[in-house]
């Protein structure tokens, strides 16, 4: 009896960051969709470098003026992006005016890549909680698009404490970057692994805009063939 009791206490509890992110957004969420988004934590890359933004985000790790603010009242609680609203961490993610247009280019974008029209909320673009929305059977289009927001949030992240918002066109690049760690991944698990196809829309889409750009050098390592690899 006492044993059951626990269960269901521990099963009920909310840690320090899942209460943070419950007041940031404005809502409680429920245990399966803490448990989905746990999941698409740990399967949205096989880079380190991709599961560590979302380990990051998801625990709540980056500093915030509000939050250190608490420590240091003297210092300033709003956001450094001097939009005058609160300096929490869903604000400089998403709510902050200044950023409107960069999640509009990318979501648009992603909308027609994918053929989905995307959520316009912090709780799936921000987190990944689970959609409805539908892909071709037996694609991994969930996981290109959860690569792909991701690496729009680090794209923020990359310019944490400054006061220029981020541009669509360093969003590109650091899809790029995500997807070269993502390629030397696979190709050490996986030497077989067509990256190329398995990738498709996205590679694509990242050929197609630095083709446009002119861009050769990100051209090169979007050529996604594990022939060259050395043994």
């Amino acid at each position: 009896m006492i044993y059951g009791f626990l269960r269901r206490a521990l099963a009920t509890t909310r840690s320090p960051a899942q209460l943070r992110w419950e007041s940031d957004l404005g809502r409680t969420l429920t245990d399966k969709e803490w448990e989905g988004i746990y999941r698409r934590a740990n399967i949205t890359a096989h880079s380190a470098g991709g599961r560590e933004t979302w380990a990051k985000l998801v625990h709540h790790w980056y500093y915030t003026p509000t939050r250190v603010h608490r420590w240091r009242p003297l210092t300033s609680d709003r956001c450094w992006w001097g939009c005058g609203g609160e300096g929490s961490l869903v604000h400089l993610l998403w709510h902050c005016p200044k950023l409107t247009r960069f999640w509009d280019q990318v979501l648009n974008k992603l909308d027609e890549i994918f053929d989905n029209e995307l959520p316009r909320l912090p709780a799936y673009v921000l987190l990944g909680l689970p959609n409805r929305l539908t892909y071709p059977l037996g694609s991994n289009w969930g996981s290109q698009l959860a690569m792909a927001l991701c690496a729009a949030t680090q794209t923020i992240l990359a310019l944490w404490g400054s006061d220029r918002p981020p541009e669509h066109l360093s969003w590109l690049h650091r899809l790029w970057l995500l997807l070269g760690m993502e390629k030397l991944s696979l190709a050490a698990d996986y030497p077989k692994h067509d990256i190329a196809q398995l990738w498709t829309p996205l590679v694509s889409f990242l050929s197609n805009e630095f083709r446009e750009l002119t861009c050769p050098r990100y051209l090169r390592i979007l050529q996604l063939s594990t022939s060259r690899r050395t043994t």
